[in-house]
């Protein structure tokens, strides 16, 4: 049996079926079925809260540990045929050379202070150049390393890692959090299937355009694309990207469900946190309402006789500031509070949940045939309270559970107890199942 816990996949009303028919192969092919059993009464997260893994889709393998010298190392100096590439610091000089002669040959001599000004500052736009390089190269670096490590652990680990971070520090980074927990709720996760479809673009665009350096028409053993002129250089790139995407209408649908979704969650995140600060803005203009002119009273004769006869009369202005600075620091304050006492319970249930499926993720797979060995629990228990169980769902499950009484071979663990959701079934349906129990001689708890 593995010792990581699997990616599963909810049961559905023909895996009930097939599993009350004696067909496994579902389960031996399949992800494993993430089966409403668990030990304990507690019922299963509903599925919009954050207790469902952050990314649900497949992405791209990132095999290797991302090497930080590898990220920010420059270009090699050669191509893979041996050509040779001209360093970047010459190309950056040629692209300023090449900018100041085609103003030259633009404007004249109105040019004269413009091709001086970048000819004196080629050498610092060369660094700026490179640390941008940098920076970028470590950005993408960083994402990958992310990545990685997200791939390799178990989601539920993932979600008990977002679950303490925003129960430690949701009162803290109140705008990051509040910002991720609504990007989350209002369906970010969703994206995800249409970034992954773009960076499979740009890793096809960037295998051309490597492919495209390692070319010497001119035989001079230099690439032909450090001899070309920057416009010409970036027609040439452009010319490569487009006959290297061949489905052009999919990348258009994927980068415009991409910017709407974007746009629209963005905008709704926005809205939630301007209702938010909206709140707290008027908290701390009401508190200074009530304290300026009293205040004013105490502390404007004490200014103005600090200020002198010539800026007395700033005292009033001076004072109403200072209230409404200290008030808005103090309604930041109360909102902090509420943020973190939010934060904690939210947060706390997510880490909770988590938590619990790390512990016990082998008593959730009690339907797969992975679990044979090893696996023996005192007592088990089948929950209802699954809103994709009931109605016609209910009748594969008692078909299931007569199976499993008559074939106790197929699945090992004891179930002695069948609880019931009172909202989830009729009367008539929890009637049925407790004369089915009461012939099992299984405990029916509603």
């Amino acid at each position: 049996m593995s010792s990581h816990p699997r990616e599963h996949r909810p049961v559905t009303a023909m895996d009930w079926a097939a599993l009350a028919l004696g067909d496994h192969s579902a389960l031996r092919t399949g992800a494993p079925l993430r089966a409403p059993v668990y030990r304990g009464a507690g019922a299963p997260a509903p599925a919009e809260s954050l207790s469902e893994p952050l990314i649900t889709a497949p992405g791209p393998a990132i095999e290797d540990f991302p090497s930080l010298m590898d990220a920010v190392a420059p270009p090699p100096a050669t191509t893979a045929s041996g050509y040779k590439r001209i360093p970047e610091s010459e190309r950056v000089q040629a692209a300023v050379e090449a900018a100041c002669v085609a103003a030259e040959a633009r404007m004249g001599k109105n040019a004269e202070g413009i091709v001086s000004c970048l000819r004196f500052s080629a050498p610092a736009i060369g660094v700026g150049w490179r640390v941008l390089f940098v920076l970028v190269k470590l950005y993408v670096w960083l994402f990958k390393v992310g990545y990685w490590v997200y791939e390799r652990l178990p989601k539920a680990l993932a979600r008990f890692i977002f679950g303490l971070t925003l129960a430690m520090f949701g009162g803290t980074y109140v705008v990051t959090l509040a910002a991720v927990e609504g990007f989350h709720k209002l369906g970010g996760a969703k994206l995800w299937g249409e970034i992954v479809y773009i960076y499979e673009q740009v890793l096809i665009v960037e295998a051309a355009s490597t492919k495209d350096d390692d070319r010497d028409e001119d035989a001079d053993g230099i690439a032909d694309v450090d001899q070309i002129a920057p416009h010409e250089l970036l027609r040439r790139k452009t010319v490569v990207a487009m006959e290297a995407i061949t489905e052009p209408d999919r990348l258009q649908t994927a980068v415009g469900a991409f910017w709407t979704a974007y746009l629209a969650r963005a905008s709704a995140v926005l809205a939630s946190l301007k209702v938010m600060f909206a709140r707290t803005v008027a908290l701390a203009l009401g508190i200074a309402e009530m304290l300026n002119l009293p205040c004013t009273r105490v502390l404007a004769p004490v200014i103005a006789l600090c200020l002198g006869p010539k800026t007395k009369h700033w005292a009033p202005t001076i004072v109403s500031s200072m209230i409404n600075v200290i008030a808005i620091i103090f309604a930041w304050y109360i909102q902090m509070v509420i943020s973190a006492f939010y934060s904690g319970l939210r947060g706390g249930r997510i880490a909770g949940n988590a938590f619990v499926d790390l512990v016990s993720f082998t008593k959730v797979e009690i339907l797969c045939d992975s679990l044979r060995d090893g696996f023996c629990p005192n007592a088990e228990f089948l929950n209802f309270f699954n809103n994709k169980i009931g109605g016609e769902g209910l009748e594969h499950v008692m078909q299931f559970l007569k199976e499993r009484e008559r074939d106790k071979s197929k699945i090992l663990p004891k179930l002695n107890r069948v609880r019931v959701g009172k909202n989830k079934l009729s009367s008539e349906q929890q009637q049925a199942l407790k004369e089915l129990c009461s012939e099992l001689g299984l405990k029916c708890e509603t």
